[in-house]
C-alpha cells in the first residue's frame, strides 16, 4: 500500500482532484509546459532495468529533472537530503540512456521526501518555488499523505482497506 501511496502523489485521480482542490506532481508539471512522463523505463549505466516515477522535460532548454517522491515515516531533520542522495544513486546512472531516448543535454535527479505523517520538509517548498507552483499542490500533497496513512494504520488495526 505504502507504494500506492507514492504513485498517487505523482498522478491524484480526478475525484481526489475535485475532492482537495489541487492536483497532482504530474498535472502541476505539465501546466508549466513541461513534456512529463511517469513510470518511464530506463537502463542503467551497468545494463540494469530502471523505472522512474516522473521526468519532466523543458524542450526550450534541453533540460529534464527526474523526480521521484518518496513517502517515508520521519526518523531526522536530514532525512530529506539523504533521500534525495540515495535517489541520484540509484537514478544518475540512468542518464545517458535518458539523454539519448529523449535527445535531452542535461538531466538531474531529485529525490523528493514527504513525511509519512504530513511533514512537508523546506526542500519540497523551495522546489515547488523552483518551478513557480501553487500552495494548493502542497496541500493536495499533505492530505493525500494523511489520507493514504491513515488507511494504511487502520489496515494494521482493522484488516480493512478503507481507500
Amino acid at each position: 500500500m505504502t507504494g500506492r501511496r507514492t504513485k498517487k502523489l505523482c498522478h491524484i485521480e480526478t475525484n481526489d482532484i475535485q475532492r482537495i482542490k489541487g492536483y497532482s506532481l504530474f498535472d502541476a508539471l505539465r501546466s508549466k509546459n513541461l513534456d512529463v512522463h511517469e513510470e518511464v523505463h530506463c537502463i542503467a549505466d551497468g545494463g540494469s532495468n530502471r523505472r522512474i516515477d516522473i521526468i519532466a522535460i523543458n524542450r526550450n532548454k534541453q533540460t529534464a529533472e527526474i523526480i521521484d517522491p518518496t513517502i517515508r515515516f520521519e526518523i531526522s531533520a536530514t532525512q530529506p537530503s539523504e533521500v534525495n542522495e540515495e535517489k541520484k544513486k540509484i537514478y544518475e546512472p540512468t542518464i545517458q540512456y535518458l539523454s539519448a531516448k529523449y535527445n535531452i543535454e542535461k538531466i538531474t535527479v531529485t529525490g523528493l521526501f514527504f513525511g509519512a505523517r504530513g511533514t512537508i520538509p523546506k526542500a519540497f517548498v523551495k522546489w515547488r518555488e523552483k518551478y513557480k507552483l501553487t500552495r494548493d499542490l502542497q496541500d493536495a500533497i499533505f492530505t493525500t499523505i494523511i489520507k493514504f496513512s491513515v488507511a494504511i494504520f487502520r489496515q494494521h488495526l482493522y484488516g480493512v482497506h478503507s481507500i
